[in-house]
């Protein structure tokens, strides 16, 4: 109800008392005058004794108690998703259930971002798209590589060398596609490993031999960074590649060798030094 409303209907009502003051032995007549019970009348009448023309007003109809209402805890969380993460009512709600075990409907947290105005972002905040969101591939046969999506997935059981031949054979069984798999501590490592291990294959990595071989290898591209107008890539990944193999070592190699590891590392750096500064007529551009 408006406010023109409310006090259209409190100046009617004030009318009908007014006349029934004017009228004291016959409120009947008055009550069938206006079209109201005489159970109306003398419930406002009380009202306006109590609390004056503030009585008379239309008093909220919402219930006392709420037994299954949201609770506040779960208010809290779904307005800090929102305003920390800018998470959309169906993403909140998976978040709350995988990771609070809380079921909230999709339309009970819109209605809790709507009553607490957060239904929309300020312009400031909304997701603006840079360029195409997706770019088109092709590959020669069916199946050479398929792009997909990371998402969570609860913990699976078994070693990792078991998920991955485990999860070689379900896919050759219900697909009928080979794929590769590459198992090491970081993602990064395992990808260049299941590059090294195409087509169809497995490969753990279990030696750092691999990092000198083919993680080199593939961050220099067989010499493309090495161009005069790449050099300063070239030492960015110079450093990138000092720090992984500094991180990789010292996973394996104890306090008492540090030596060891300061000897592997500056040599890395004078070999990759060296193809930096390699004269560019001897790398044709695009080989």
């Amino acid at each position: 109800m408006t406010k023109t409303d409310q006090n259209r209907a409190l100046a009617w009502r004030l009318k009908i008392l007014r006349q029934a003051r004017e009228m004291p032995r016959n409120v009947a007549q008055t009550c069938r005058h206006f079209g109201i019970s005489r159970r109306t009348f003398y419930k406002w009448s009380a009202r306006y004794k109590s609390h004056g023309e503030a009585g008379l007003c239309d008093r909220p109809r919402t219930p006392h108690r709420s037994p299954r209402a949201t609770p506040r805890a779960v208010i809290s969380k779904v307005l800090y998703l929102r305003e920390r993460y800018r998470f959309g009512p169906g993403r909140i709600a998976s978040y709350l259930q995988r990771f609070h075990q809380l079921t909230v409907a999709i339309s009970t947290v819109h209605r809790i971002l709507i009553r607490y105005g957060m239904n929309r972002l300020p312009a400031n905040q909304k997701r603006r798209p840079i360029g195409r969101p997706w770019q088109r591939y092709e590959k020669s046969q069916p199946g050479h590589r398929v792009q997909i999506d990371v998402k969570f997935l609860e913990r699976i059981a078994g070693t990792p060398t078991e998920i991955a031949v485990r999860l070689r054979r379900d896919v050759r069984e219900k697909v009928g596609l080979p794929i590769t798999v590459g198992v090491a501590r970081t993602k990064f490592l395992a990808k260049v490993a299941s590059g090294v291990a195409k087509p169809d294959g497995l490969l753990v990595v279990q030696q750092r031999l691999f990092v000198a071989e083919h993680v080199v290898d593939r961050a220099l591209q067989r010499g493309h960074a090495t161009h005069r107008d790449d050099q300063p890539l070239a030492r960015q990944l110079l450093h990138q590649l000092a720090k992984a193999l500094a991180l990789v070592h010292a996973q394996q190699v104890g306090a008492g060798h540090a030596h060891v590891l300061e000897e592997q590392l500056a040599g890395v750096h004078r070999v990759l030094a060296d193809l930096v500064q390699q004269p560019t007529a001897a790398i044709p551009r695009g080989t």
